[in-house]
C-alpha cells in the first residue's frame, strides 16, 4: 500500500511518499508567506523522481493542524483533489500528534506537550501520553494572558516542545514548571511521521482527524465597509 503525506501546518512544508510504515522518497521545503507555490512543484518532482502515478497512491494523510491557515487551506484541498478522481482514502492526522511521535521515539518520556503560537497573545497546547501505537491525546489547553499552567499539566519528565520557538520560546521558558523538559528549538512536524501514524491508524481500524483545517484563532468576522451615515 502506497501512502502520500501532506504535512503544510507551518512555513516548513514536507511530503512523504511510504510502502507501508516505510518512507520511500520525502521532500522538505521553506514557504513564503508572499506566494506558497513551492508545494505543488515538489509533489510534482516527487512523482517524477519515483516515476509515479498520482493514480498509483492508495490514500493520502493530511496535516490538519493546528497552524497556517494557508498552509492548512491548500494542503486538504490538495488531498482531497489527489484523491477525487479514483475514490481514495483521505485520512486527517493532528499535526502536534506527529511531533509528539517524533519526541516519542528519541526519548523516554511517557508525556509529551506540544504548543503553538495562536496569535492575539494566545497559546494552544496539546498534551499525549505515551500509546502502544501512537501517542495519545490527554486534553486541549488554551492559555491567554496566564502566568502558570493547571498542575496536572505539570508532570516531572514531560517535555514541552514547539514549532513556534522563535515566537513563544521566552514565553514557555517562563511558564515551565520545575522538573518540566523544554526543549529549546523548532520542532517541525513531519510529512513522514505524518504517514506513519496514518499507516498505524488504518492497519487498527482507528478513526482519524475530520477532514478541516484547524487554524491558530477562531475566524473574525469584520462587519464590511457602508456608506456613511446620511451619505
Amino acid at each position: 500500500m502506497k501512502t502520500l503525506a501532506i504535512e503544510m501546518s507551518t512555513d516548513t512544508g514536507s511530503l512523504a511518499l511510504l510502502s507501508g510504515r516505510d518512507v520511500v522518497a520525502q521532500r522538505c521545503w521553506t514557504e513564503s508567506h508572499a506566494e506558497r507555490q513551492v508545494f505543488f512543484a515538489a509533489l510534482a518532482e516527487l512523482f517524477e523522481a519515483e516515476r509515479l502515478d498520482p493514480a498509483e497512491v492508495d490514500r493520502i494523510a493530511v496535516g490538519v493542524g493546528p497552524g497556517s491557515f494557508a498552509g492548512l487551506r491548500m494542503a486538504v484541498a490538495a488531498a482531497c483533489g489527489l484523491a477525487a478522481p479514483g475514490g481514495r482514502t483521505v485520512m486527517g492526522i493532528g499535526s502536534p500528534d506527529a511531533v509528539a511521535a517524533d519526541v516519542l521515539a528519541v526519548s523516554d518520556a511517557e508525556e509529551v506537550v506540544v504548543w503553538g503560537d495562536a496569535r492575539r497573545q494566545e497559546l494552544w497546547a496539546v498534551r499525549f501520553r505515551r500509546g502502544a501505537d501512537w501517542p495519545e491525546r490527554q486534553g486541549l489547553l488554551a492559555v491567554g494572558g496566564m502566568t502558570s499552567v493547571p498542575g496536572d499539566w505539570r508532570r516531572d519528565r514531560s517535555v514541552w516542545v514547539t514549532a513556534d520557538w522563535n515566537r513563544i520560546g521566552a514565553r514557555l521558558a517562563a511558564l515551565r514548571p520545575g522538573g518540566v523538559i523544554l526543549q529549546e528549538r523548532p520542532c517541525i512536524p513531519s510529512a513522514c511521521s505524518l504517514g506513519r501514524l496514518a499507516v498505524a491508524r488504518c492497519e487498527k481500524g482507528a478513526p482519524t482527524e475530520p477532514l478541516a483545517p484547524v487554524y491558530v484563532h477562531p475566524a473574525v468576522a469584520v462587519k464590511p465597509a457602508g456608506p456613511a451615515d446620511g451619505g
